[in-house]
């Protein structure tokens, strides 16, 4: 059972990333990205956080790809909380920010930087551990 639970794991999270990246640099990049610089070169003005959105929606992915493979490939169980805690909410934060909230108000600003940084707070207890069991990291705790 647990080898199956693991083949899951693995098979979920780099079957998305496989799949997104394909989307990401083949759909998105060319439709929505180039559209931008165009946008940019004739003068219009892109507000500066549209343009952050779609460069996390295509370096997020990118990133958690590279962290998959290199540092976290022989554990699958870890690979799944990659993705449903750090990838997911981050790439959805991404496009809920790109095509759903055209201004940011004071309340969308705050409730998007509480979950950048929730999702920021897993990731480092994902990449370096405990930050109980981390010297480096305990100063964090209160």
């Amino acid at each position: 059972m647990k080898k199956l639970i693991h083949f899951v794991c693995g098979s979920i999270f780099w079957l998305w990333n496989c799949t997104f990246l394909l989307l990401a640099y083949g759909v998105i990049l060319p439709q929505v990205g180039f559209a931008f610089s165009r946008d940019a070169w004739a003068g219009v003005e892109i507000p500066a956080s549209l343009v952050a959105s779609l460069l996390g929606l295509l370096i997020v992915p990118t990133v958690c790809t590279l962290v998959g493979w290199f540092r976290l490939r022989k554990q699958p169980v870890s690979l799944i909380r990659l993705f449903y805690g750090v990838e997911a909410p981050l790439v959805g934060i991404c496009l809920l920010r790109l095509f759903l909230i055209r201004e940011m108000t004071p309340a969308s600003s705050q409730i998007l930087g509480t979950a950048l940084f929730c999702i920021g707070a897993f990731a480092v207890e994902l990449l370096c551990g405990f930050a109980a069991r981390k010297r480096t990291l305990a100063w964090l705790h209160w």
